[in-house]
Protein backbone atom coordinates (compact mmCIF):
# COMPACT_ATOMS: atom_id res chain seq x y z
CA UNK A 1 0.00 0.00 0.00
CA UNK A 2 3.07 2.57 1.04
CA UNK A 3 4.08 1.79 -2.59
CA UNK A 4 0.86 3.01 -4.46
CA UNK A 5 1.70 6.81 -5.20
CA UNK A 6 -1.34 9.35 -4.31
CA UNK A 7 -1.23 12.73 -5.21
CA UNK A 8 -2.75 16.06 -3.42
CA UNK A 9 -5.46 15.77 -6.15
CA UNK A 10 -6.57 12.30 -5.80
CA UNK A 11 -6.49 12.48 -2.02
CA UNK A 12 -8.43 15.86 -2.37
CA UNK A 13 -11.33 14.36 -4.29
CA UNK A 14 -11.61 10.87 -2.64
CA UNK A 15 -12.16 13.57 0.60
CA UNK A 16 -14.61 15.82 -1.67
CA UNK A 17 -16.65 12.18 -2.16
CA UNK A 18 -16.68 11.13 0.68
CA UNK A 19 -18.48 14.75 2.35
CA UNK A 20 -20.80 14.57 -1.11
CA UNK A 21 -21.76 10.96 0.18
CA UNK A 22 -22.32 11.64 4.13
CA UNK A 23 -24.15 15.11 3.13
CA UNK A 24 -26.39 12.60 1.15
CA UNK A 25 -26.88 10.07 3.51
CA UNK A 26 -27.96 12.88 6.15
CA UNK A 27 -30.24 14.85 3.74
CA UNK A 28 -32.30 11.34 3.30
CA UNK A 29 -32.65 10.49 6.60
CA UNK A 30 -34.09 13.99 7.10
CA UNK A 31 -36.11 13.85 4.11
CA UNK A 32 -37.34 10.38 5.92
CA UNK A 33 -37.63 11.95 9.27
CA UNK A 34 -39.62 14.48 8.18
CA UNK A 35 -39.33 17.32 10.85
CA UNK A 36 -36.31 18.46 11.48
CA UNK A 37 -34.50 21.56 13.56
CA UNK A 38 -31.69 23.57 13.19
CA UNK A 39 -29.01 25.03 14.57
CA UNK A 40 -27.26 27.73 13.25
CA UNK A 41 -23.83 30.28 14.58
CA UNK A 42 -22.27 33.20 12.63
CA UNK A 43 -18.82 32.55 13.12
CA UNK A 44 -15.13 33.53 11.60
CA UNK A 45 -12.39 31.22 10.66
CA UNK A 46 -8.89 31.66 11.29
CA UNK A 47 -8.88 33.73 7.72
CA UNK A 48 -10.95 36.12 8.91
CA UNK A 49 -13.89 34.82 6.66
CA UNK A 50 -17.36 34.63 7.61
CA UNK A 51 -18.95 31.07 7.81
CA UNK A 52 -22.44 29.75 8.85
CA UNK A 53 -22.39 27.02 10.94
CA UNK A 54 -25.74 24.81 10.37
CA UNK A 55 -26.31 21.68 12.18
CA UNK A 56 -29.52 19.92 12.25
CA UNK A 57 -31.56 17.66 14.52
CA UNK A 58 -33.77 14.78 13.48
CA UNK A 59 -35.09 11.28 14.07
CA UNK A 60 -33.37 8.22 12.52
CA UNK A 61 -36.14 6.05 12.15
CA UNK A 62 -33.48 2.86 11.14
CA UNK A 63 -31.81 3.37 14.22
CA UNK A 64 -34.74 4.87 16.12
CA UNK A 65 -33.11 7.56 17.54
CA UNK A 66 -32.91 11.34 17.60
CA UNK A 67 -29.86 12.60 15.88
CA UNK A 68 -27.67 15.77 15.52
CA UNK A 69 -25.11 16.29 12.59
CA UNK A 70 -23.46 18.92 11.19
CA UNK A 71 -25.83 19.95 8.00
CA UNK A 72 -23.31 22.10 5.96
CA UNK A 73 -19.86 24.96 6.75
CA UNK A 74 -21.41 27.98 4.28
CA UNK A 75 -19.31 30.49 3.44
CA UNK A 76 -21.02 34.46 4.19
CA UNK A 77 -19.99 38.04 2.94
CA UNK A 78 -18.02 39.98 5.19
CA UNK A 79 -20.68 42.33 6.20
CA UNK A 80 -23.61 39.58 6.68
CA UNK A 81 -27.09 40.84 6.75
CA UNK A 82 -30.30 38.61 7.84
CA UNK A 83 -31.17 38.77 4.45
CA UNK A 84 -27.23 37.66 3.21
CA UNK A 85 -27.28 34.56 5.42
CA UNK A 86 -31.44 33.76 4.84
CA UNK A 87 -30.25 33.74 0.63
CA UNK A 88 -27.03 31.18 2.05
CA UNK A 89 -29.26 29.00 3.86
CA UNK A 90 -32.65 28.97 1.65
CA UNK A 91 -30.25 28.19 -1.20
CA UNK A 92 -28.83 24.89 0.61
CA UNK A 93 -32.52 24.19 1.61
CA UNK A 94 -34.30 24.49 -1.88
CA UNK A 95 -30.66 22.69 -3.73
CA UNK A 96 -31.51 19.81 -1.51
CA UNK A 97 -35.07 19.83 -1.99
CA UNK A 98 -35.67 19.94 1.71
CA UNK A 99 -39.59 21.44 2.90
CA UNK A 100 -39.04 24.39 5.03
CA UNK A 101 -42.72 23.86 6.55
CA UNK A 102 -41.15 20.64 8.34
CA UNK A 103 -38.70 22.77 9.32
CA UNK A 104 -39.93 22.85 13.41
CA UNK A 105 -37.46 24.83 15.34
CA UNK A 106 -34.22 26.74 15.04
CA UNK A 107 -31.90 27.62 17.99
CA UNK A 108 -29.31 30.77 17.35
CA UNK A 109 -27.33 33.07 19.67
CA UNK A 110 -29.28 35.87 19.88
CA UNK A 111 -28.01 37.94 17.61
CA UNK A 112 -30.10 40.79 16.37
CA UNK A 113 -29.54 40.01 12.87
CA UNK A 114 -31.04 36.62 13.79
CA UNK A 115 -33.88 37.22 16.15
CA UNK A 116 -34.99 40.62 14.81
CA UNK A 117 -38.39 40.85 15.21
CA UNK A 118 -39.13 42.46 12.10
CA UNK A 119 -36.52 41.70 9.14
CA UNK A 120 -34.28 39.10 11.36
CA UNK A 121 -33.46 35.67 9.91
CA UNK A 122 -35.85 33.86 12.75
CA UNK A 123 -38.51 35.65 11.33
CA UNK A 124 -37.64 35.00 7.63
CA UNK A 125 -37.61 31.33 8.21
CA UNK A 126 -41.06 31.98 10.39
CA UNK A 127 -42.41 33.02 6.86
CA UNK A 128 -41.09 30.05 5.09
CA UNK A 129 -41.65 27.53 7.84
CA UNK A 130 -44.81 29.08 9.03
CA UNK A 131 -45.36 30.17 12.56
CA UNK A 132 -45.06 26.49 14.39
CA UNK A 133 -41.89 27.62 14.05
CA UNK A 134 -39.97 27.67 17.31
CA UNK A 135 -37.18 29.54 18.06
CA UNK A 136 -34.85 29.30 21.02
CA UNK A 137 -31.92 30.63 22.13
CA UNK A 138 -28.14 29.21 22.52
CA UNK A 139 -27.81 27.90 26.62
CA UNK A 140 -24.22 27.46 26.60
CA UNK A 141 -24.08 30.88 24.92
CA UNK A 142 -26.05 32.31 28.02
CA UNK A 143 -23.86 30.69 30.60
CA UNK A 144 -20.88 32.31 28.65
CA UNK A 145 -22.47 35.82 28.51
CA UNK A 146 -24.16 34.95 32.09
CA UNK A 147 -19.87 34.10 33.27
CA UNK A 148 -18.43 37.40 32.50
CA UNK A 149 -20.48 39.20 34.92
CA UNK A 150 -19.52 36.70 37.60
CA UNK A 151 -16.87 38.02 40.24
CA UNK A 152 -13.29 37.00 40.72
CA UNK A 153 -13.59 34.70 43.35
CA UNK A 154 -16.26 32.20 41.71
CA UNK A 155 -13.90 32.39 38.57
CA UNK A 156 -11.29 30.34 40.08
CA UNK A 157 -13.70 27.84 42.21
CA UNK A 158 -15.12 26.64 39.15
Amino acid sequence: MKDIPLSNDTVGRRISNMAEDTEMQVIEKIKKSKLFALQLDESTDIQNSSILLTFVRYIDHDESDMKKDILSVSELPMHTTSSEIFKVLNGFIEERVLKWKNCVGVCTDGAACLTGRNSGLVTKMKDMAGNNLVSTHFYIHRQNLASKKWHVSLMKSC
